[in-house]
């Protein structure tokens, strides 16, 4: 997910065999960018399911709790209390929902198959494009004549409660 520019360490996953921690240690000191291993980003949209709908199945036939969601994305948090059998669980759970995908698609045939990839192409490739970010306003930057794009993003968010600034 990290450009190897960006990356000195020359670490390109955490998992790979033979990666000690020391490694991932000295990746997380001097790569520009690491990702954390305590995260776990999974991608729902292939499934078919939208973030919010993947968190309830999750929650409520497995009793499995996210922290995020995201149009097409769950994330699920690790921490010093989860387990082995925690991450064999999910795995589990991941399987048996792809079964039943599997299932559901050779049994409702064509048309469910037509639907099916309909939905994940509306979740995986009809996504809204991301703002063209490039600078604060200069109402927010604390030199505008500078070289840096920095601003000040809190007067910027609650400016936005305040009903005199709202046509401004």
């Amino acid at each position: 997910m990290i450009p190897a520019e960006f990356r000195p360490s020359g670490l390109a996953s955490y998992t790979e065999k033979g990666v000690t921690w020391a490694q991932a240690l000295e990746a997380f000191r001097h790569d520009e960018f690491v990702l954390d291993p305590t995260r776990l980003t999974i991608v729902c949209g292939t499934a078919g399911y939208d973030g919010t709908q993947f968190k309830g199945i999750l929650a409520a036939d497995y009793g499995i709790q996210l922290n995020k969601t995201s149009r097409n994305s769950v994330l699920l948090q690790t921490n010093i209390n989860n387990t082995r059998s925690d991450v064999a669980n999910l795995l589990r759970v991941l399987v048996e929902i792809s079964r039943k995908i599997d299932a559901n698609l050779e049994e409702g045939g064509a048309p469910v198959q037509a639907a099916f990839r309909q939905r994940v192409k509306s979740l995986m490739e009809d996504v809204p494009g991301l703002p063209n970010f490039s600078r604060f306003h200069d109402r927010f930057r604390t030199d505008p004549s500078g070289t840096t794009l920095e601003g000040d993003m809190r007067s910027a968010f609650y400016m936005a409660y305040r009903r005199s600034a709202a046509n401004t």
